[in-house]
């Protein structure tokens, strides 16, 4: 009984990780641009300036 559970929900987890990718490449690339800007935007936040200098001299 257990491997039967354990083979479900690794068919859940597939199918799971399937529909993510299908939405994944549904995105477009302005989408794709939109939320990278998103993301760096929130990581300027939680940088200060001096470390983003020195981040962007490595």
């Amino acid at each position: 009984a257990q491997k039967s559970v354990e083979k479900r929900q690794a068919i859940s987890r597939n199918k799971n990780i399937t529909e993510i990718k299908a939405l994944l490449s549904d995105l477009d690339q302005e989408q794709l641009n939109n939320i990278y800007k998103i993301l760096m935007k929130e990581q300027e936040i939680s940088y200060d300036d001096d470390e983003l200098e020195s981040i962007n001299e490595e």
